[in-house]
């Protein structure tokens, strides 16, 4: 992260010289009147376009997407979006009832057509990870024609099955860890439904998280904090401004609707791919496999990779291109 200001380098070749024709761009574009922070790296504009959908709740990617997705950029022209409110996106302009899927399809609408008309990309792939699962339907369904596949890594799931497993989980790391801190909070909150009023979810995904269920032998924000460090794209101020309020705002103004598409009977428009990381514990593997079997496509492939936790993208890069290949 640089102090002041946020830059995004060339798209380099084999030199370190900036490659001939590649995109290397960080804006600020206004979709839906709000402006929202987009990051486009590839080597040619002719490469279909890898449109990323971000976890979270308001977990923007812009930060440390050079440092997880930078091994594609090659093949695709990596599009990362911090979506209205999260991360470069955050500002006191946008209206917290705006959180909705209808208003999140539309800016990418206009995300697309920007993205046509400003590099001359024509081809489309949807690429959402764990929270981002549940807005890609919505992306989905407003733009049937737009997207010529959909991956799907690490689904949030969304039935109370997955939920009792990944408890199950945590409760019993905590106690094999010997953290007194976690069993005493997940003892309190009790196995879903939660009592809300002592955290409820956000205490299970917070130790989840923590004890190694999100990546193995550490956390999603260490993950996160190296990545971020390593990166111009986001200042320090950037950080504590528009990063962490972004994550807070999402999480305060949620609207529950934005699930109800990537239930059961989601029936996805283009042919699917779902990657999963078979260590996983904040989307378990079996709750990947019941999901997959109950969404519909043209055609769909479930890959699990070995090894791999909530970042297969980060934890086993090649195998992760493969897959995209």
């Amino acid at each position: 992260m640089r102090l002041f200001r946020r830059s995004t380098p060339p798209v380099t070749d084999s030199e370190g010289r900036a490659a001939p024709g590649s995109i290397a761009s960080l804006t600020l574009t206004i979709l839906g009147g709000v402006p929202q922070g987009v990051l486009v790296r590839g080597r040619s504009p002719s490469n279909p376009a890898l449109l990323i959908l971000h976890g979270g709740p308001g977990g923007a990617y812009i930060g440390e997407a050079r440092s997880w997705f930078g091994f594609l950029e090659n093949e695709w022209v990596v599009v990362n979006w911090d979506q209205r409110g999260a991360g470069l996106s955050h500002t006191r302009s946008v209206p917290p009832s705006s959180l909705t899927g209808a208003q999140l399809a539309e800016d990418a609408k206009e995300l697309v057509a920007v993205l046509r008309a400003r590099f001359g990309v024509q081809r489309f792939i949807l690429m959402a990870h764990s929270f981002g699962t549940v807005v890609a339907p919505h992306v989905l369904h407003a733009l049937p024609d737009a997207f010529e596949r959909y991956i799907a890594v690490g689904p949030t799931p969304t039935d109370i099955e997955a939920e009792m497993e990944a408890y199950r989980w945590t409760l019993a790391r905590a106690r094999e860890l010997g953290r007194r801190r976690a069993v005493a909070q997940l003892e309190r909150i009790g196995p879903p439904p939660y009592r809300s009023r002592f955290g409820g979810l956000d205490v299970r995904a917070r130790w989840t998280n923590q004890l190694g269920g999100a990546v193995p032998n550490g956390s999603g924000e260490d993950l996160a904090f190296r990545a971020l460090r390593e990166g111009t794209e986001n200042t320090w101020g950037d950080l504590f401004f528009r990063v962490l309020p972004g994550t807070r705002f999402w999480m305060r103004h949620l609207d529950e609707s934005l699930s109800e598409a990537s239930a059961s009977d989601f029936e996805c428009p283009v042919p699917l791919l779902v990657v999963q990381g078979t260590l996983d514990r904040m989307s378990p593997p079996s709750a990947t496999r019941r999901t997959f079997e109950r969404w519909k496509a043209p055609s769909k492939r479930l890959l699990e990779i070995e090894g791999a936790g909530h970042y297969p993208f980060v934890d086993a890069p090649e195998r992760f291109r493969e897959a995209l290949r």
